[in-house]
Order: C-alpha cells, then structure tokens, then sequence
C-alpha cells in the first residue's frame, strides 16, 4: 500500500509491506530519495495513512499484523521519528485521520470486526 502526503509537506510518499518495513520517500530535483525506514513492526504493515495539513506537520500512522500503530512525525527541517505506539490487539488491516480543531483520531479497522478509534490531542 502506499499514501501520498499532502502537498504543504513536499511530494512524500510513504509504503508499506508484508516485509515489516515502512518506507517513506521524498521527491527531489533529481529524482525520489528515501528519507526514512520504519522497522519497528513484527508482522506485515497493511496500511499507511497521512493526517491532513491542518495539523501543521507530517503525521503518518502505520498499522500492522501485528496489532500495532506506529505514528511517525516530522516538522520542517527534522528527520521522520516514532512519536506514538499503540498496541490494539488486532490484526489491523486500515487507518485513516479525522481531525476536529485542537484533536485528531486514529480510525483503525482490525481484520474481520468493526472499526474503533483513538483520539489524541495534537
């Protein structure tokens, strides 16, 4: 799976795979380069999903087999680092940002139940 972030951020574009690895590249003047590597998953990462630009940086969170998210962030000029890990106890299969003023949720669908939420202040 891949995600695109939102222009505001710079062409980024973020994968993921059954080999644990999340990935995110950036587009330069002379082609795509790879700015980060995520390896903190013990089971394939099934989706990524970007905030939207209202928060004002770079959030991505990654959501794996192995029942976690991670959420990696980066604000102008500074590396992508892990922020956030939380351990649902389900295989996640998607995730997506909703942001209210002054509050973002996470909204994961684990594989074969409902959807559910976590919500942090950002």
């Amino acid at each position: 799976m891949v995600g695109w972030s939102h222009p505001n951020f710079g062409n980024l574009l973020a994968s993921c795979s059954h080999d644990r690895k999340v990935l995110i590249w950036k587009e330069t003047a002379v082609g795509w380069e790879q700015t980060k590597e995520h390896v903190e998953h013990e089971g394939s990462v099934n989706a990524v999903a970007w905030a939207p630009h209202a928060i004002g940086r770079a959030v991505l969170a990654c959501a794996s087999a192995d029942g976690d998210i991670s959420i990696l962030t980066q604000t102008k000029g500074t590396p992508f680092m892990l922020v956030d890990h939380y351990a649902c106890w389900a295989k996640l299969t998607s995730v997506t940002f909703c942001v209210v003023p002054g509050t973002w949720f996470l909204n994961m669908t684990p594989l074969g139940n409902s959807a559910w939420s976590v919500r942090r202040k950002h």
